[in-house]
């Protein structure tokens, strides 16, 4: 496990603020009397935006636990400093890794039409996925969560109950491990399912892009059927989609989900094309059209390594053939000043839906490039040189020469 101050930068300000004489080691532990700006939990939070971990399976909560166990045990020890800091926090951290590994269950709802009968199990990154699964022993304790608020007693009857079983040190990690192999999956649905298409809603508050979602409530078992008293619900949740009910499509997304997995295996930028996913699915399943927007963008700048304006828009058209070039560069232009409008000013559109179908379909283009087209490039930055290549054969050539000429000068001059 790596511990860093991310940048070298140490925020000696924010550990000044926490006078050694005012922790106390006693029998009971140590003890801090807090005077000053910030308290603990408060300063625990902010460290955590200075420092890099890396090979941690903590949660957020147990990270800030940990720094402010550290910030304890450093004022304690009057050795509130960047090297004993950054020691005790990965030691502490380590600590969290050994813990023992136990078996959950996480329950859910899928919006896949029940009459499709879609009862099929797979395996992702160790999480067992069982979809149509009977899930009798987990009703009644989902019932008892139900009753709490009402929101979860509106569940579509047609829609399919959906099982995860995973090994997970924590109920945290249980349930953020079920909810990564399952958006990696509805991911793969979802842009094999609404490549290239568009749908509008005529009337109402329209609902996500993606059109097969996980209904907003998950919960968590032990495998007897137990609840271990640990829920999730999607915060950004509005309405629930009409269930997928198409038989014809239903048997397209098995084999592109076969095909996008057998092509993942091994594939020079697994990971990256993995988190590209989850960030895809995130934004397409999500409610507030605003955001989903955001979320488009902000992977539309990972998948061509810039965030400037100019140049996200040149490498976004390297795909798009020469017919629509012109077209699709004034449309991403136009769904740049959207992105600036709302980011400095709050300016929302009417039509958002629009702009993020519009959106959407070059990340679709650029996400199934990286899979199919780009895994043979050494790096990522011959794939972004790639796609700063000049159109055009003629042009292509020219630059060819050019760098024929700047390679017989590094050669004379030995470098």
């Amino acid at each position: 496990m790596k511990v860093s101050w991310r940048k070298q930068q140490y925020p000696a300000p924010i550990l000044e603020q926490f006078n050694p004489s005012r922790f106390t080691r006693g029998p009971k532990g140590i003890s801090y009397q807090m005077s000053g700006f910030w308290d603990l939990q408060s300063a625990a939070s902010t460290l955590l935006s200075f420092i890099d971990v890396s090979g941690s399976s903590a949660s957020t909560e147990e990270r800030v636990t940990a720094v402010v166990g550290t910030i304890m045990e450093a004022g304690a020890s009057n050795r509130l400093n960047p090297g004993f800091f950054l020691s005790e926090l990965r030691r502490r951290l380590l600590k969290l890794e050994t813990r023992p590994q136990h078996k959950y269950v996480v329950i859910g709802f899928l919006s896949l039409a029940s009459s499709l009968r879609p009862t099929t199990t797979r395996r992702i990154n160790g999480v067992h996925i069982a979809i149509g699964a009977s899930i009798a022993r987990y009703r009644q304790e989902r019932a008892s969560i139900a009753a709490s608020d009402r929101v979860f007693q509106d569940t579509p009857p047609s829609y399919t109950p959906i099982k995860l079983t995973v090994t997970a040190r924590s109920d945290h990690e249980a349930l953020s491990q079920s909810h990564k192999a399952l958006s990696l999956l509805l991911g793969w649905w979802n842009h094999a399912l609404t490549y290239g298409r568009s749908r509008y809603s005529m009337g109402g508050r329209p609902g996500p892009v993606a059109e097969i979602v996980l209904a907003p409530l998950r919960t968590l078992h032990a495998p007897s059927g137990r609840s271990l008293n640990h829920w999730y619900y999607d915060p950004d949740f509005a309405k629930y989609p009409r269930p997928f009910a198409r038989s014809d499509q239903w048997t397209h997304l098995q084999k592109a989900e076969k095909s996008v997995r057998n092509k993942l295996t091994g594939h020079r930028y697994q990971g990256l094309l993995e988190n590209a996913t989850l960030a895809y699915y995130t934004a397409c399943s999500c409610h507030m059209l605003e955001n989903a927007f955001l979320g488009l963008w902000t992977l539309l700048e990972t998948l061509t390594g810039t965030d400037q304006g100019d140049t996200l828009i040149r490498r976004t058209l390297f795909p798009i053939v020469q017919k629509h070039y012109d077209l699709c560069s004034w449309e991403l232009r136009h769904l740049l000043y959207y992105r600036n409008c709302y980011i400095h000013r709050g300016d929302t559109r009417s039509d958002i839906q629009r702009l993020v179908y519009q959106l959407k379909g070059y990340v679709d283009i650029l996400l199934k490039w990286w899979l199919f087209n780009f895994g043979k490039l050494r790096d990522k930055q011959e794939v972004f040189d790639l796609l700063d290549t000049p159109r055009g054969a003629k042009r292509i050539s020219q630059h060819i020469q050019v760098l024929k000429h700047a390679l017989k000068h590094a050669e004379k001059a030995g470098r």
